[in-house]
C-alpha cells in the first residue's frame, strides 16, 4: 500500500527527485508575482528522506504566506521587502551605470501607469 502525503510529489521520468507543491491562496497571488503555486525541491530521490525534509519546507512556505498576509495589511512591509530583495540582487551584480540609468527610466515610466494594483504602486514608490 502506498502512503500519500499532501503536497509531496516525485518528478515523473527524468530526475525522480521529490518535491513539495502547495497552491498559493488567491488573495496572496499578487505578493508572489501572480504565481498560483509554490514548488520546492526536497533534493532527494529517497522517499523517507523526503518525508523527513517535508515539515521544514512546508513550514517555510507557510511562513512566507503569513508574511504575505501581513504585507497585504501593511503595504509598507511589502515595499520594504521588495527593496530589500532588490538591494540583495544589486549587490550580487557588478556596477553598470548604463543599466542603472535604464532601471531608473523604467521605474519612472511604470510609476506613470494607471493600471497598477495598490501593492505594485506601493512597491514602485519605495524604489
Amino acid at each position: 500500500m502506498m502512503l500519500r502525503v499532501d503536497g509531496l510529489e516525485q518528478r515523473p521520468k527524468g530526475s525522480g527527485v521529490w518535491k513539495y507543491r502547495r497552491a498559493i491562496p488567491p488573495h496572496l497571488r499578487d505578493a508572489f508575482d501572480g504565481k498560483w503555486q509554490i514548488i520546492r525541491s526536497l533534493k532527494t530521490k529517497d522517499k523517507l528522506a523526503a518525508l523527513r525534509k517535508l515539515p521544514g519546507v512546508a513550514a517555510e512556505v507557510e511562513r512566507q504566506f503569513r508574511e504575505a498576509e501581513k504585507a497585504i495589511g501593511n503595504p509598507q512591509i511589502a515595499a520594504y521587502k521588495a527593496v530589500e530583495e532588490w538591494w540583495q540582487y544589486q549587490a550580487s551584480r557588478p556596477y553598470d551605470r548604463f543599466h542603472e540609468e535604464a532601471v531608473d527610466h523604467h521605474i519612472t515610466s511604470l510609476r506613470e501607469r494607471d493600471d497598477l494594483s495598490e501593492h505594485q504602486r506601493t512597491v514602485l514608490l519605495a524604489c
